[in-house]
């Protein structure tokens, strides 16, 4: 493929961004129904769910979608035509597009671990991120429901990347479902890994569900959003998380209790 057509790809891909997020919502409601006794047992916070906050986060999602989508298609434009941006047009072997996903993955969890901290200084959080916080027990819409200004901070990072670093297209391929997956995953409310994620050096850098569902709970914590890594450095891990992880495994380990017998009135 050339340069151009990749160019009209990309910008084909920015203008149906809406559409591809919907599809993906679609697939993973399908998904949790058909699958719902599996996810019913790890449901993180029993929380009801009502109409009003399912319109706010349906609305916000629908205008930070498009906000983000314009914000992709207008700085992949300006970049391209002015010479700012260009694909590597070496081999692609298996290990340079990893290694260049690599850079992504962590490029982006600094970014926006930093913009994460800046959207809960006072005036930025009541003006700004208060809008994703309506959801104290998130779900996979409020992955989608920011103010329109965070939809066009979180848009702009990926044409700014690709104008900073010289990527291969088959990277590019890997990091648009990557990261909506990601935002789906962080915000499911289902704590599916297993009771050792958080003691093995291996795994207790990246985050699971619980992880940010205690950020939607508690605010002042647990602000990463693909590892772990940065809210250790800046000592922002609740500090009883770990624990509670433990606590939460061991709850959805023990059986369902059995339905008791119906109460009926004496009189």
């Amino acid at each position: 493929m050339s340069l151009e057509g990749l160019e009209r790809l990309l910008t084909r891909m920015a203008g149906t961004i809406v559409s591809h997020w919907v599809m993906v919502a679609i697939v993973c409601a399908l998904l949790f129904v058909v699958f719902r006794p599996f996810f019913r047992r790890r449901k993180i916070q029993d929380s009801p769910y009502g109409a009003s906050l399912f319109r706010h986060e349906l609305i916000f999602s629908a205008l930070t979608l498009g906000a983000s989508a314009a914000t992709i298609g207008f700085l992949w434009g300006t970049l391209r035509r002015a010479g700012l941006m260009s694909f590597a047009s070496t081999p692609a072997t298996w290990y340079v597009v990893l290694g260049e996903f690599a850079v992504y993955f962590l490029a982006f969890d600094l970014y926006f671990y930093a913009t994460h901290r800046v959207m809960h200084l006072g005036p930025v959080y009541r003006w700004v991120h208060k809008t994703h916080h309506r959801s104290t027990a998130p779900n996979p819409l409020t992955a989608f429901s920011f103010n329109p200004l965070e939809g066009v901070l979180a848009g702009g990072f990926l044409p700014v990347f690709l104008a900073a670093f010289e990527v291969h297209r088959e990277a590019l391929g890997l990091i648009g479902p990557f990261q909506i997956f990601m935002s789906m995953y962080v915000h499911c409310g289902h704590e599916m890994m297993p009771a050792w994620w958080y003691r093995t050096r291996a795994t207790r850098w990246f985050i699971t569900p619980m992880f940010h569902d205690q950020h939607h709970q508690l605010y002042r914590c647990n602000y990463g959003g693909f590892t772990t890594i940065w809210d250790r450095v800046f000592g922002t891990v609740n500090p009883s998380f770990e624990r509670d992880f433990d606590a939460l495994k061991a709850r959805l380990a023990r059986p369902a209790a059995p339905a008791g017998p119906v109460a009926t009135d004496p009189a």
